[in-house]
Protein backbone atom coordinates (compact mmCIF):
# COMPACT_ATOMS: atom_id res chain seq x y z
CA UNK A 1 0.00 0.00 0.00
CA UNK A 2 3.00 2.07 0.98
CA UNK A 3 3.80 2.19 -2.79
CA UNK A 4 0.61 3.45 -3.83
CA UNK A 5 0.45 6.25 -2.16
CA UNK A 6 3.99 7.40 -3.24
CA UNK A 7 2.58 7.01 -6.74
CA UNK A 8 -0.72 9.08 -5.67
CA UNK A 9 1.42 11.84 -4.13
CA UNK A 10 3.75 12.48 -6.91
CA UNK A 11 2.84 15.85 -8.78
CA UNK A 12 4.08 16.04 -12.13
CA UNK A 13 4.67 19.30 -13.13
CA UNK A 14 5.32 20.28 -16.93
CA UNK A 15 8.32 20.96 -18.21
CA UNK A 16 9.34 24.96 -18.78
CA UNK A 17 7.49 26.10 -22.02
CA UNK A 18 11.05 26.31 -23.65
CA UNK A 19 12.67 22.98 -22.47
CA UNK A 20 9.05 21.52 -23.48
CA UNK A 21 9.38 23.64 -27.00
CA UNK A 22 13.29 21.77 -27.64
CA UNK A 23 11.92 18.17 -26.54
CA UNK A 24 9.36 18.60 -29.10
CA UNK A 25 11.60 19.10 -31.84
CA UNK A 26 11.24 22.87 -32.68
CA UNK A 27 14.23 24.68 -33.50
CA UNK A 28 17.17 24.50 -31.51
CA UNK A 29 18.98 26.87 -32.88
CA UNK A 30 16.52 29.55 -32.02
CA UNK A 31 16.86 28.45 -28.43
CA UNK A 32 20.50 28.61 -27.97
CA UNK A 33 20.18 31.90 -29.84
CA UNK A 34 18.13 32.59 -26.35
CA UNK A 35 20.63 30.75 -23.94
CA UNK A 36 22.88 33.28 -25.76
CA UNK A 37 21.31 36.09 -25.19
CA UNK A 38 20.46 35.54 -21.71
CA UNK A 39 24.07 34.45 -20.54
CA UNK A 40 26.08 36.80 -22.74
CA UNK A 41 23.49 39.48 -23.97
CA UNK A 42 24.14 42.01 -21.40
CA UNK A 43 27.89 41.66 -21.88
CA UNK A 44 28.11 41.74 -25.77
CA UNK A 45 25.95 45.18 -25.23
CA UNK A 46 28.17 46.89 -23.46
CA UNK A 47 31.38 45.34 -25.50
CA UNK A 48 29.73 47.34 -28.87
CA UNK A 49 28.83 50.46 -26.86
CA UNK A 50 32.41 50.35 -25.66
CA UNK A 51 33.51 49.51 -29.47
CA UNK A 52 31.35 52.16 -30.59
CA UNK A 53 32.69 54.58 -27.91
CA UNK A 54 36.33 54.05 -29.35
CA UNK A 55 35.55 54.21 -32.80
CA UNK A 56 34.34 57.81 -32.04
CA UNK A 57 37.09 58.85 -30.05
CA UNK A 58 39.11 57.54 -32.90
CA UNK A 59 37.81 59.42 -35.15
CA UNK A 60 37.32 62.37 -33.64
CA UNK A 61 41.29 61.85 -32.91
CA UNK A 62 41.86 61.46 -36.37
CA UNK A 63 40.17 65.01 -37.44
CA UNK A 64 41.96 66.37 -34.59
CA UNK A 65 45.50 65.14 -36.05
CA UNK A 66 44.31 65.98 -39.61
CA UNK A 67 43.44 69.86 -38.31
CA UNK A 68 46.52 69.94 -36.82
CA UNK A 69 48.40 69.12 -39.73
CA UNK A 70 46.76 71.49 -41.85
CA UNK A 71 47.72 74.22 -39.23
CA UNK A 72 51.28 72.65 -39.48
CA UNK A 73 51.94 72.62 -43.43
CA UNK A 74 50.01 76.26 -43.14
CA UNK A 75 52.90 77.17 -40.46
CA UNK A 76 55.71 75.84 -43.12
CA UNK A 77 54.58 77.53 -45.92
CA UNK A 78 54.58 80.62 -44.18
CA UNK A 79 58.25 79.79 -42.66
CA UNK A 80 59.08 79.34 -46.13
CA UNK A 81 57.44 82.14 -47.86
CA UNK A 82 59.33 84.34 -45.27
CA UNK A 83 62.83 82.90 -45.95
CA UNK A 84 62.01 83.41 -49.53
CA UNK A 85 61.24 86.50 -48.92
CA UNK A 86 64.91 87.30 -46.56
CA UNK A 87 67.11 85.60 -48.88
CA UNK A 88 65.63 87.95 -51.79
CA UNK A 89 65.94 90.98 -49.51
CA UNK A 90 69.83 90.07 -48.37
CA UNK A 91 70.79 89.14 -51.92
CA UNK A 92 69.26 92.70 -52.72
CA UNK A 93 70.94 94.13 -49.87
CA UNK A 94 74.56 92.21 -51.05
CA UNK A 95 74.02 93.19 -54.48
CA UNK A 96 73.35 97.02 -53.15
CA UNK A 97 76.78 96.69 -50.82
CA UNK A 98 79.06 95.30 -53.67
CA UNK A 99 77.44 98.18 -56.12
CA UNK A 100 78.53 100.69 -53.35
CA UNK A 101 82.00 99.02 -52.90
CA UNK A 102 82.45 99.18 -56.25
CA UNK A 103 81.46 102.73 -56.93
CA UNK A 104 84.21 103.58 -53.38
CA UNK A 105 86.94 101.65 -55.22
CA UNK A 106 86.33 103.70 -58.05
CA UNK A 107 86.04 106.75 -56.82
CA UNK A 108 89.95 105.96 -54.69
CA UNK A 109 91.01 104.98 -58.11
CA UNK A 110 90.05 107.80 -59.50
CA UNK A 111 91.34 110.13 -56.75
CA UNK A 112 94.77 108.42 -56.50
CA UNK A 113 95.97 108.59 -59.99
CA UNK A 114 97.66 111.49 -61.03
CA UNK A 115 96.71 114.12 -62.97
CA UNK A 116 98.03 115.52 -66.48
Amino acid sequence: MAVEKEKSSAVVHPAPPHIAVVANGADRREDMDTVREILFGDSKRSTEKAIQALDAKVEDLTKMMLDRFSEVMALIADVQKNAESSQATAIDEIGDAISHLSATIRNVSVARKPKA
